[in-house]
Formats: C-alpha cells, sequence, structure tokens
C-alpha cells in the first residue's frame, strides 16, 4: 500500500515537472501608448515548441480595457468581452467562430439591460431585457 502511494506522488511529480516544461505561456506588448504603457498585448501558450495566442487585450488609454479576446487556433474563441468609451460593456461567448452561449450587455452605470442564449450563431432566446 506504501509503495502505491509513493508511486501515485511520483507519477502526479513527474507530469507536473513535465507539464511546466512543455506548456509555458509568454506575455508581449504588441503596440504603446506615447507614455509608454501597453496598448495592444498578447498572451501565448508554448507547446511543444510552438507559441499560439490564447489571448489579446487592447486599451483604450492606460488600465482602461477595450477589448479582451480570447483565441484557440489563432481565432476568437471563448470568452469575448468589449468596453466602449464611455463604459458600456458586452460579454459574450464564441464557439466555431460564431457566438454560442451566453450574451450580456451592462449599461455605463453598470446595469444589466439585455442577456441573451445563442447556440451555433443563432439567438435562441432572450432571457433579460431592459
Amino acid at each position: 500500500m506504501v509503495k502505491l502511494i509513493i508511486n501515485s506522488i511520483l507519477v502526479i511529480l513527474i507530469s507536473s515537472i513535465f507539464i511546466a516544461i512543455i506548456v509555458k505561456e509568454k506575455l508581449k506588448i504588441i503596440e504603446y501608448f506615447e507614455d509608454g504603457s501597453p496598448k495592444i498585448i498578447q498572451i501565448s501558450k508554448r507547446l511543444f515548441g510552438n507559441y499560439r495566442k490564447i489571448k489579446i487585450i487592447e486599451y483604450w488609454k492606460k488600465n482602461k480595457i477595450r477589448y479582451e479576446k480570447q483565441y484557440k487556433n489563432n481565432r476568437p474563441e471563448g470568452k469575448q468581452v468589449f468596453i466602449s468609451n464611455s463604459g458600456v460593456k458586452i460579454e459574450q461567448w464564441i464557439k466555431n467562430g460564431k457566438r454560442h452561449g451566453k450574451y450580456y450587455k451592462w449599461n455605463e452605470s453598470g446595469e444589466l439591460v439585455l442577456e441573451e442564449l445563442w447556440y451555433n450563431g443563432k439567438r435562441e432566446k432572450v432571457i433579460y431585457k431592459n
């Protein structure tokens, strides 16, 4: 029984080290504002020596996010957040290049004004509308 526990711990430890060596995230600032703060940031993940873009964040100005997009195979996939300069925020989920899942919209005051459910690029229903 003790051997089984020790072997299990060794497998977990070796797997963790292997993953840490093979999978690595890299943050790259693509563009800067005049004051030196980042305008566009790209986050990539290395898998078996190749980097793939997993997220891009763009700012309106220092610390004011314009959008945050997740990527898979260099295409938008997953959570997408867009924030207008006035503060209107939209959050949606993309799957296979189409809106899929919950879609939210908040007004400038941060109040939810729209919630919808999408399936494969088609709106299934409006859950909440103000």
